[in-house]
């Protein structure tokens, strides 16, 4: 995937950018995480039941730990 343009405001970008620097990854990996995370997320909650979803739910809960109960992955 190549040839795209994220523009993200200014929050959110530094946002993105702390997590890249505390994972030593670049900002394109965090982004395609981001939405990965996303649609993982929005699948859980419209079809529930046709996926494990152990594996997500538990990087909810780590996130949540890490950055606050209030916190929003995308």
């Amino acid at each position: 995937m190549s040839g795209y343009r994220v523009v993200l405001p200014n929050e959110l970008e530094d946002a993105y950018q702390i997590i890249a620097d505390h994972l030593s990854i670049s900002m394109e990996q965090v982004l395609t995480s981001a939405l990965q995370i996303y649609i993982e997320k929005l699948t859980l909650e419209k079809h529930s039941g046709i996926v494990d979803d152990q594996p997500i739910r538990t990087y909810m809960d780590r996130a949540e730990n890490m950055y606050g109960r209030n916190c929003e992955i995308l």
